[in-house]
């Protein structure tokens, strides 16, 4: 009796306030205690349906393990609801396990049971399930993990207007919808969730949802209010303990983007200090990237290369840190390995001292032999004479062979020393190696770094091509920090031009070229006045063959490069493409314009070629999207099949983008980028080049 008194204790204690006591070790260890008495079948169900919420994401075999009993309980005495919450129990498990396929097919067994038995408490908790496995199943599917969420608030509310989980599916609803893009209503969300924590004095809520109206605030250009909210979500970090929290980034990157370039400097000194001190590296290594940039705003490119060679210092010493611990663990497995050995010659010297223990016994026990047998003592003197000689044999035996294990144990110790003495040495070489490639890798990459500054530099900067074109994005990522990818603009009277070039090679050799070509583009148009877009590409890959002498060194570099012109007042564009196209999109049309088969320079090629000019005139009344790129992102390889992403796969991106504002079509095409290689589990191929326009 006593037993079931505790039992129904529990359960009702945990039914009124589950998240609180589930969240205790000792829940657990209490609840296995109970499951080893006698218990009804429904004290026994709601039992392992306990342990196996309290445990299923720290110990997801066990909890799956207690759910699968739960659930044979439940269908023998058909219970459905019971069945329903053992379904999800087990969804639960296999979603932590990140079998998301099972954990979806349990979760939508257990919410079609739910929805015969019409308990909205069940349907609730089954749909919040669904959404949150979809969201890991398949990130594409994002329209029915946001209509799961609302379908579970829906249902909480009827069982419940202020029940508690409706305030974790909102937050469920928040990231959702960041990830869809809609920006609007994550700040209405966070707004709503900031409100109902400030009720409640709720810090930690609070300081989520500053944050992520930071986020929101950011994306729409508002970056006072960004930087005040940033601000609210770190004050509330603070009050909770938490030094490094993201919110001064967000506020750093806010002061950055309007030029407020002093408190950005200011602010980045201070979280430096703090973040250091609780030994936050990542989060310095976020800092020191801004402060990069900060400096190169403000063309005090001594600090900045200080701060990078203080970024490149950090990655390094996390990489000596790693190989720190790699060689205790060795020295470990060294010292576990010599203790082995003294434990196995202790054993030994315990077993040469039992022998001698036993010797000795043996001659007490003779001596009282014959004393108590004196009648008998000329027998016994034989027949101890000869148990004298026999055991003297085996002694002697067995000395040998300790001596001989003793002889075998110095020599085993000898190669081990031997074997220490080679570890350090290899490790003294490997240590002096390893400076020798410090010093080398860090030469060569500062060299590198300077150069990507120097390319950079000579880029044109996003207030040029805003001044040209008004709405735009650039997608640069180059595969080894400089790029042999390149884009050039230029504004003659009303005529905006703009081209996107990838020359042969990447890393150092492609940026030579790309600098080659930005700066005879320059001169062909500036010092050449050759306007016409066919007649430019024309005069630069004569300009190419000469610069590099390609009839003599049969030098065979070169770039593809596509070149739009565009007349705002008259809505006409004009295009040349040397092997590059580019895409036009209005009113949901993909529009193609095809580029010539031939690249610019190589001495394979003939010393003139000429290149075709299209002329298009465009629907003023509708927007209108023009993409240039190079093919490093439609060839780069991953998802989850590892195959290229392929011109058709760019082709349906852009189009998907199209429909979006074009602030926030560089972030979607970036994030599909990431997914695409974080999916296949591969590196950046080539450099990539993507720029939008928009051509109003």
């Amino acid at each position: 009796m006593r037993y079931i008194f505790f039992v129904v204790l529990i359960i009702c204690l945990c039914f009124a306030d589950a998240p609180k006591l589930l969240a205790q070790q000792t829940l657990a260890d209490s609840l296995r205690q109970v499951l080893k008495q006698e218990l009804s079948d429904t004290l026994r169900t709601k039992t392992l349906l306990l342990l196996a919420s309290n445990l299923y994401k720290k110990e997801p075999d066990s909890a799956l393990s207690y759910a699968n009993e739960a659930l044979t309980i439940a269908l023998k005495g058909k219970y459905p609801m019971w069945e329903s919450m053992a379904l999800l129990a087990i969804s639960k498990a296999y979603w932590v396990k990140s079998d998301y396929e099972t954990a979806l097919t349990k979760a939508s067994a257990a919410l079609s049971i739910a929805q015969k038995e019409n308990n909205h408490l069940q349907m609730a908790n089954a749909y919040m399930a669904l959404a949150n496995i979809l969201f890991f199943l398949n990130r594409k599917d994002l329209d029915n993990v946001e209509k799961y969420n609302l379908l579970a608030i829906k249902h909480f509310e009827k069982v419940n207007a202020k029940h508690p989980s409706i305030k974790i599916v909102k937050q469920n609803l928040t990231g959702v919808y960041f990830t869809q893009g809609k920006v609007d209503k994550v700040l209405a969300n966070s707004l709503e969730l900031l409100q109902e924590a400030k009720k409640v004095n709720h810090i930690q809520d609070m300081a989520v949802n500053y944050y992520n109206l930071g986020l929101a605030y950011k994306s729409f250009k508002k970056y006072d209010l960004a930087i005040e909210n940033f601000r609210n979500a770190d004050q509330c970090d603070q009050k909770l303990g938490n030094k490094e929290g993201a919110a001064p980034l967000g506020a750093m990157e806010c002061l950055l983007e309007t030029n407020k370039l002093e408190e950005a400097l200011k602010a980045s000194n201070e979280y430096y200090q703090r973040v250091l001190s609780v030994g936050a590296l990542l989060r310095v290594e976020n800092i020191l990237s801004i402060r990069i940039k900060i400096h190169e705003r403000k063309k005090d490119y001594a600090s900045a290369l200080k701060d990078a060679q203080d970024l490149m210092m950090l990655k390094d010493s996390i990489y000596n840190e790693k190989a720190l611990e790699t060689q205790q663990q060795i020295q470990s497995s060294f010292e576990l390995k010599q203790k082995e050995y003294e434990k196995k010659l202790l054993q030994q010297d315990n077993d040469l001292a039992k022998a001698e223990n036993e010797r000795q016994k043996f001659w007490i026990v003779s001596a009282v032999v014959g004393l108590c047998l004196l009648s008998l003592l000329g027998l016994l003197l034989l027949r101890n004479n000869r148990r004298k000689q026999e055991t003297n044999r085996a002694l002697s035996l067995k000395n040998n062979q300790i001596e001989a294990q003793k002889q075998q144990l110095t020599r085993t110790n000898a190669e081990i020393s031997q074997l220490m003495e080679e570890v350090v040495a290899q490790r003294d070489s490997l240590e002096q190696q390893g400076k020798e490639l410090y010093q080398k890798n860090t030469a060569m990459t500062q060299s590198i770094q300077y150069a990507e500054r120097i390319q950079k530099a000579m880029l044109p900067d996003t207030e040029k091509i805003r001044a040209n074109f008004g709405e735009h994005f650039i997608i640069y990522r180059p595969k080894h920090i400089v790029s042999g990818d390149f884009y050039w603009t230029m504004r003659v009277g009303e005529t905006c031009y703009m081209a996107a070039a990838d020359c042969t090679g990447h890393g150092v050799p492609g940026a030579f070229m790309s600098m080659i070509g930005e700066s005879l583009l320059n001169k062909i148009v500036l010092d050449n006045q050759i306007y016409a877009v066919n007649n430019i590409l024309e005069a630069l890959h004569t300009e190419v063959r000469q610069a590099l002498n390609q009839t003599q060194t049969r030098n065979q570099d070169g770039m593809d490069i596509s070149l739009i012109a565009w007349h705002k007042q008259r809505q006409e564009l004009e295009f040349t493409g040397a092997k590059n196209p580019a895409i036009l999109i209005q009113n949901n049309d993909l529009q193609i314009l095809k580029a010539d088969k031939q690249s610019i320079g190589g001495y394979k090629n003939s010393p003139q070629l000429t290149f075709v000019k299209q002329t298009l005139v465009l629907d003023a009344s509708n927007d209108c999207f023009c993409y240039l790129f190079s093919d490093g992102f439609q060839d780069q390889f991953g998802g989850e099949h590892k195959r290229k992403i392929m011109s058709t796969g760019l082709r349906s991106l852009l189009l998907q983008a199209s429909q979006m504002p074009i602030a926030q079509q560089s972030h979607f095409l970036n994030q599909f980028f990431e997914d695409w290689l974080l999916k296949g589990h591969e590196n950046q191929l080539d450099d990539v080049l993507i720029i939008g326009l928009k051509l109003t």
